[in-house]
């Protein structure tokens, strides 16, 4: 084992990531790591270097990964985007294997480390009554337009409510229904809460969810689907604990993927709309569904078929008019036809 702290460099493209990781280092593993400053050309013989250049891998090196492709078989590259002390476990196992001193050690180095998260632990008391799902088993069945109505609608109705629209799929054409100048994502709201930093979310609440003018707020998609799939189920509730602390509404409109996140997040809520196309392929695969998670699902479960079969081919549910169409262009964005049909009887819910 080793008996002396190991020395650390950090060599990343990106400051505030560097400072951040840093700011960890400093505070939760000053008997374990020693943080080296400058940028000096070459590591020295007992020092380590975290960089996020795969192409720089080598002997005391560990790669961080931000990117889906992540590191080749014969690299230390591991993902960026996950606790801090997994890091240091990842760069201390590291260093146990270089070592050698002891087989059986390998691993158990970064345990003591764990500490630190309990001081960024954050509250999991979640209101469910704050989060609205809107989901469907089945592509195009309307539901970022009913999501997006449902969500205008609500904004419209009390000005005063922060309500934040959570488009939780990578959906690259976000810029046809939003407006954000920020630089941020939603993956930049995950990692502070991962390292941390409870109090960087809400400093930088203004910068990374951008008001609409409808009211609504609206926080970039995230980087990449997989940023969320790879939280632990505790820190998807300690993550939507701390949305539900900075807004009084988050209305979910989830990815048609249930093997994701979705499975753990739609649980959390208190009103679950599920959507389906009314064709007997439509209503059977949202009947699987529900025989299969609806026990799961503690919040108010409403069936809406998109379509003007009558009566509805799933028992209970609310018929509500094809969306292609519903949604119309406003100076740049598509935003809900507050003149349609559809748009009075998605009222009925709010």
């Amino acid at each position: 084992m080793r008996k002396k702290a190991l020395k650390v460099r950090i060599r990343m493209q990106d400051p505030y990531y560097t400072e951040k990781l840093g700011s960890y280092l400093r505070k939760h593993c000053a008997d374990t790591i020693i943080l080296q400053d400058g940028d000096l050309q070459d590591a020295v013989r007992d020092e380590y270097i975290i960089t996020d250049d795969p192409a720089e891998q080598g002997t005391r090196r560990l790669a961080l990964c931000f990117e889906d492709s992540g590191g080749s078989a014969d690299t230390e590259s591991i993902s960026a985007l996950q606790p801090a002390d997994r890091i240091v476990d990842a760069l201390l196992e590291m260093a146990d294997k270089e070592s050698a001193r002891e087989a059986g050690d390998k691993g158990s180095a970064g345990e003591q480390l764990l500490k630190g998260q309990e001081d960024a632990a954050v509250d999991t008391d979640l209101k469910a009554n704050r989060f609205v799902c809107v989901y469907s088993p089945q592509g195009g069945s309307g539901k970022t337009t009913f999501a997006m109505t449902f969500a205008d609608l609500a904004a419209r109705q009390d000005p005063d409510r922060r309500i934040l629209y959570w488009m939780m799929e990578e959906f690259p054409e976000w810029e046809e229904y939003f407006e954000s100048n920020s630089r941020f994502t939603m993956s930049d709201g995950i990692y502070w809460f991962l390292m941390g930093e409870k109090e960087e979310f809400g400093r930088n609440l203004e910068r990374i969810a951008v008001r609409q003018r409808n009211g609504l707020f609206f926080i970039r998609p995230c980087r990449s689907y997989r940023d969320l799939m790879e939280l632990t189920d505790e820190q998807i509730r300690g993550f939507t604990a701390l949305l539900a602390e900075a807004f009084d509404l988050i209305i979910c409109d989830m990815g048609t993927s249930w093997e994701g996140v979705n499975h753990r997040i739609v649980p959390l809520c208190g009103r679950v709309f599920l959507l389906y196309r009314d064709t007997a392929a439509g209503s059977r695969r949202l009947e699987a569904f529900l025989n299969e998670e609806e026990n799961s699902i503690p919040g108010r479960i409403t069936l809406i078929q998109t379509g003007g079969n009558e009566p509805a081919l799933l028992p209970d549910a609310v018929i509500l008019p094809r969306s292609p169409g519903l949604l119309v262009w406003e100076a740049g964005q598509r935003i809900p036809d507050k003149t349609s049909e559809y748009y009075e009887l998605v009222r009925e819910f709010i």
